[in-house]
């Protein structure tokens, strides 16, 4: 899903073809932490997309068998035909804060922090990164995970129907179209996904790169909900949270996205204003029920007069 919402966002606007290649014998599920995998996937696939110009960036999935029967080595390549790496710099490339050379910053944007995290993310699952690289030619990075395959069971669980229906029925009285979100971040690629999935959802937005930037649409506009960044070069979520609470004193929802999972930077999304927050890379259901849980009540039709204060 995660790489057909990219694929349909770049392949049509963008010189760079995103291609996903997974055999049709191989498994299709797997035990182990899917917002984990997902979040790996994206920065790795964010970054060749960065630095390729022309060409593909394509994912590769395979498996080896293993010495448990009921396990198999999972192997995911994220291979582009960008710039490449330095061959002195391939060493250093997942350190916290490290790019090729400080000209690729400049050029780019970032700090290669993706990668960092990308590589304890692999580590806290029991797996390990590689990368080769040619400078000017391409890069290919090549996860490897253990994994157990899930066997699949011919007896479905009953459905609930009860909370479905209800959940349905709240969204049906939602009038998606009425609601009106700034998203707020600096990475390209996370704000073409980001607004992939607000446009299927439904609702209007509007996309700035900085904190500076979400003050001064705020200045100019009353959103029913912001989704913000915390990392941003410049002003930083946190920061531009704290002014919109403080200076321009607005109540608008504000929900924090950010890759760091840690509970610290929970803590301090929620000191300085923010509302709730949630983890990169953006799961499509959750951030429904983000948008209907702070800016649902905006979007009731006026037939629904009695829901507004419910």
């Amino acid at each position: 899903t995660l790489v057909n919402m990219l694929r349909t966002e770049f392949n049509v606007k963008h010189r760079v073809h995103l291609g996903f290649h997974y055999p049709p014998d191989l498994a299709k599920d797997f035990y182990g932490d899917p917002n984990a995998l997902r979040q790996i996937l994206l920065n790795l696939i964010v970054n060749g997309m960065k630095f390729t110009h022309v060409g593909e960036v394509s994912v590769h999935v395979t498996t080896t068998p293993t010495t448990q029967n009921d396990h198999v080595q999972l192997i995911i390549s994220v291979k582009d035909t960008g710039i490449g790496i330095p061959e002195a710099s391939l060493n250093n490339i997942f350190g916290s804060f490290s790019q090729a050379d400080t000209s690729t910053t400049r050029k780019y944007g970032g700090t290669g922090l993706g990668l960092t995290i990308t590589k304890s993310l692999i580590e806290l699952m029991g797996g390990k990164i590689q990368v080769k690289s040619t400078e000017g030619l391409g890069s290919e990075f090549s996860i490897y995970l253990t994994m157990k395959q899930v066997q699949i069971q011919s007896n479905k669980l009953p459905n609930n129907n009860y909370e479905s229906s209800t959940k349905k029925m709240v969204t049906d009285e939602i009038d998606f179209s009425q609601l009106s979100l700034l998203l707020v971040d600096d990475n390209q690629v996370n704000q073409k996904l980001l607004q992939a999935m607000v446009r299927k959802i439904g609702c209007q937005s509007k996309t700035v790169d900085s904190g500076l930037a979400a003050i001064d649409a705020m200045k100019q506009h009353n959103y029913d909900l912001v989704l913000m960044d915390l990392q941003m070069p410049g002003m930083g979520g946190l920061e531009a949270t704290e002014i919109i609470r403080k200076e321009l004193q607005l109540e608008t929802p504000i929900v924090a996205l950010t890759a760091c999972a840690f509970e610290e930077d929970r803590k301090k999304s929620l000191t300085a204003g923010m509302n709730d927050f949630l983890t990169k890379p953006i799961n499509f259901g959750v951030l429904k029920e983000k948008i209907i849980q702070w800016a649902g009540n905006q979007g009731i039709p006026m037939e629904y007069p009695h829901q507004k204060n419910s």
